[in-house]
């Protein structure tokens, strides 16, 4: 895609597009010895987003593919929800905070502060039509692990599932390279929803 051609579209999408509150249901396939999926959530407002696992959703997920060789790569990069408990990613992209609930497999459920994502996207020229939404393809390494994927430029909210952000689009679909981790957007919807990050009496750790 044209570089000028891309940068006056999502311009003219910012100018007609005024939406700040958006919401984003994914499905979330984990490519494992034990296939399983998961429905998540992305809530936007304005420069915060909070995104969050739906533990009641987790179920096996019949996969008939090859199970992912992405096993290779640090541990505290591989994302396996509880089954018990949500865990929340909460990003405040104006003073560029991110904090998790989440027990990080081994602890109880804590307040995780970690280092904000500056993601080094490559945005390319593919492009593709996911939920009647124009998106584009980008890539970046991220922890090690190297990701692809989908945004659009016509909701122009730099979030995305998990701790992906940082294009000029909301991220539709996101894949690590091989597989083992694939996000799915299912339904989006514009309503002002109330963002939810129970960190209240949790003990607080840095990373």
């Amino acid at each position: 895609m044209n570089c000028k051609v891309f940068f006056f579209y999502f311009f003219f999408s910012v100018t007609l597009y005024s939406q700040t509150n958006i919401n984003v249901n994914y499905m979330y396939y984990l490519d494992t010895e034990s296939p399983a999926k998961v429905q998540c959530k992305l809530n936007v407002n304005d420069n915060i987003s909070v995104f969050y696992f739906i533990a009641s959703t987790f179920e096996k997920w019949d996969n008939d593919k090859p199970i992912s060789p992405e096993y290779d790569l640090p541990e505290e990069d591989v994302i396996s929800p509880d089954t018990s408990k949500n865990v929340y990613v909460k990003i405040d992209r104006q003073f560029r905070i991110m904090e998790m609930i989440d027990n990080l497999s081994i602890f109880d459920f804590m307040n995780v502060l970690d280092t904000f994502p500056d993601n080094n996207w490559q945005i390319t020229t593919e492009s593709k039509l996911l939920n009647n939404y124009n998106c584009i393809k980008a890539t970046t390494i991220y922890r090690g692990r190297q990701w692809e994927v989908w945004f659009t430029p016509q909701l122009p909210i730099s979030a995305g599932p998990w701790k992906l952000q940082g294009l000029p689009g909301l991220i539709l679909e996101a894949k690590s390279v091989g597989g083992r981790f694939h996000f799915v957007a299912t339904k989006i919807s514009f309503e002002k929803e109330n963002l939810t990050f129970p960190k209240e009496g949790l003990k607080q750790i840095t990373l």
